[in-house]
């Protein structure tokens, strides 16, 4: 600004610089602490890094206004219930087909029974948790509002850009109000078919789970790599997002000073910078999510392999039915595995959205 515009220079600077009496070199070049921009009063904006606590899970939770576990414990207990009901009517179906001695409307009772039953508490678990996330949405945009509205004009306002404030009521509260529930709901229903799946593999097919351990655990170092890198992104996307908003309310606000003195183009080169800056996180981030992808698919590959192999080997002491419901198994665990650490990641890439709303 002072090479674009030397007219602007105040009568300060000139008196200190033709002044006999200087100042030291050290007092010139002041320390400034890290989260802070040098020479100036915008703070930087603070970001975690690494995967999202437990605590901040714990936090949104506690929104609702009750003990944050105790919510998350209830939501917990509701979905495995369901899961339970579902997986039972499933096997009772089976066990009805193979008993042909009993009577066959009181098995027709019983069934009907079972499955109103699973259809009540998968209905209850789904109200409970989209009633909880409403709440607790509720709660922190208030929290929010509250906050900024109430907040020091000399240790906030000045120091904080107004779209960084805006980026939190706009692209934050929506990660939180829209796509945090709807994540959420589909992580904990595919997490629990894939216990179910196990769990009724290993009761009836323990061979299968010399296939599925080693796969498990590429399968954990996969995922943990892919949520770290992903939540890291998605923070520094949300953080290169704010500067965007800041330029675009500032220009419009003093867009007649941009005209008058000529700094139009000015404006828009360094729009285009911050945007193309912005955009290389955005698309890393994106690009991260193929990269998992293609992993999955080698891990599901050699989940059918295994199986594929196991059930030929064993064949003279496995049947024709249970060698098919393996490799049944194994096809479904393989695609709910895909989906289970699809959607841990966007919960865990929305979670830095809580984290975010907390700070303030």
């Amino acid at each position: 600004v002072k090479e674009q515009f030397p007219h602007l220079q105040t009568s300060c600077v000139t008196i200190a610089e033709d002044s006999a009496v200087r100042l030291p070199d050290v007092i010139l070049e002041p320390d400034v602490p890290d989260n802070k921009v040098k020479c100036g009063l915008v703070e930087a904006e603070e970001r975690e890094v690494g995967a999202v606590t437990a605590t901040t899970y714990t936090k949104y939770f506690s929104a609702s206004g009750y003990n944050g576990l105790a919510v998350g414990g209830l939501v917990v207990m509701l979905f495995a219930l369901a899961q339970a009901a579902l997986s039972m009517t499933d096997w009772f179906m089976g066990y009805w087909a193979t008993n042909e001695s009993s009577s066959h409307l009181a098995f027709a009772w019983v069934y009907v029974g079972m499955a109103v039953g699973s259809v009540i508490l998968v209905g209850l678990r789904s109200v409970v948790l989209l009633n909880v996330a409403v709440v607790c949405s509720k709660a922190l945009h208030h929290r929010l509002l509250s906050r900024v509205l109430w907040a020091p004009v000399n240790t906030f306002f000045d120091v904080t850009p107004v779209g960084r404030v805006l980026n939190r009521f706009s692209s934050d509260l929506d990660q939180v109000d829209s796509q945090l529930p709807m994540f959420g709901l589909f992580f904990a229903q595919i997490a629990f078919q894939v216990g179910a799946i196990v769990v009724v593999c290993a009761a009836s097919l323990p061979y299968v789970l010399v296939a599925y351990v080693p796969v498990a655990v590429l399968f954990y170092v996969i995922q943990k790599l892919y949520v770290i890198a992903s939540s890291d992104l998605k923070r520094m996307d949300a953080t290169t997002r704010s500067p965007i908003v800041s330029l675009i309310t500032e220009s419009i606000a003093g867009l007649s000073t941009l005209r008058a003195f000529k700094m139009v183009h000015t404006a828009l080169q360094t729009n285009r910078d911050r945007i193309d800056h912005n955009t290389k996180f955005f698309l890393t981030y994106r690009i991260s999510s193929q990269w998992l992808s293609m992993r999955l698919d080698w891990l599901a590959t050699i989940v059918v392999a295994a199986v594929s192999f196991l059930v030929i080997a064993c064949k003279a002491s496995l049947g024709v039915a249970t060698a098919g419901l393996a490799l049944t198994y194994a096809t479904q665990l393989s695609t709910y595995l895909s989906r289970l650490t699809s959607t841990y990641a966007m919960v865990e890439t929305v979670m830095t959205s809580v984290e975010r709303l907390e700070h303030y």
